[in-house]
């Protein structure tokens, strides 16, 4: 009975400690300052920015880059598989 009550309490333990980091960014993110930690006040100026200006080619770049690179691994892979009946 102690032994799965603190087997429970370690999985919390850890899930507490892989997701607060995440958590921590979400929060922080809506902020108006550049430095992360450092609250100025809410705002989404920062996600407003990333689909606008500059930014948003960069990344509509690097997702053609990761959908190029992709389709080479997926052809190459595919062309060097044998696709016939087990011997």
């Amino acid at each position: 009975m102690m032994t799965k009550w603190m087997a429970k309490g370690y999985l919390w333990l850890l899930l507490v400690l892989l997701y607060s980091p995440i958590l921590i960014i979400m929060i922080f993110s809506f902020t108006e300052a550049k430095v992360l930690g450092n609250w100025t006040g809410f705002s989404t100026k920062l996600y407003s920015s990333l689909f606008t200006g500059g930014v948003q080619r960069s990344l509509v770049s690097a997702l053609w880059n990761t959908f190029a690179i992709a389709i080479v691994l997926r052809l190459s892979v595919f062309s060097t598989c044998d696709h016939g009946p087990a011997r």
